[in-house]
């Protein structure tokens, strides 16, 4: 993928990366707690709409390898507006499908005296997969009947997190355009859409 390019890959133990995942995600305040990139993500699912028609996750994925552009989806969030964009790029692996979506407001929050799982590419950190999963239950049941494999990646520095999925044999002999596409979903700083042509009335 090209967003974990350079990320280096370090694994604590399960029970080391919980806490870790605790101590950054279930902060007090609820913006601060990653359960809300979940909601994101299923009112994307729920709401998308893109000229005119509205979109599974299965849908998208089916025709990403034929896909040669950008699509901006519009969906809602908490009765807000904001636009998604779904493109796919065809790596030496197979073709990836790139889901990014806002994290409305999300804080990333560093961990005080806490090294152990950072990296030295850019501030990127790896979680361990199983661990993640319990914080994006939504996500997981939408992606687990297609793919096998998965990594987690977080930056304070860029506010970013990364979801990245593979189907069984990504990246194996015969890959190819053809071929289930990988998934790959960001979450980063957006903010809500707004339709200017919408507010200009036609003399």
């Amino acid at each position: 993928m090209a967003a974990a390019a350079g990320r280096e890959h370090e694994h604590g133990s399960s029970e080391g990366t919980q806490e870790y995942l605790k101590d950054i995600f279930l902060q007090s305040a609820g913006q601060h707690n990653v359960l809300l990139a979940d909601t994101i993500f299923s009112s994307f699912v729920s709401t998308n709409l893109y000229e005119g028609r509205r979109y599974t996750l299965d849908q998208l994925l089916n025709t990403a390898p034929s896909c040669g552009h950008a699509r901006y989806f519009k969906f809602e969030h908490v009765s807000i507006t904001y636009l998604a964009t779904v493109k796919v790029w065809h790596g030496p692996d197979g073709p990836v499908m790139v889901l990014k979506l806002p994290n409305n407001g999300f804080r990333y929050m560093h961990t005080a005296g806490e090294q152990r799982y950072r990296h030295k590419c850019g501030g990127w950190v790896t979680l361990a997969m199983p661990a993640v999963s319990q914080f994006f239950p939504a996500l997981f049941r939408a992606v687990k009947r297609r793919f096998v494999k998965g990594v987690f990646f977080y930056n304070f520095d860029h506010q970013r997190m990364d979801v990245q999925f593979r189907p069984e044999g990504w990246g194996g002999p015969g890959a190819g355009e053809d071929r289930e596409p990988a998934l790959e979903v960001n979450f980063e700083p957006g903010y809500p859409y707004t339709d200017d042509m919408a507010q200009v009335a036609l003399l």
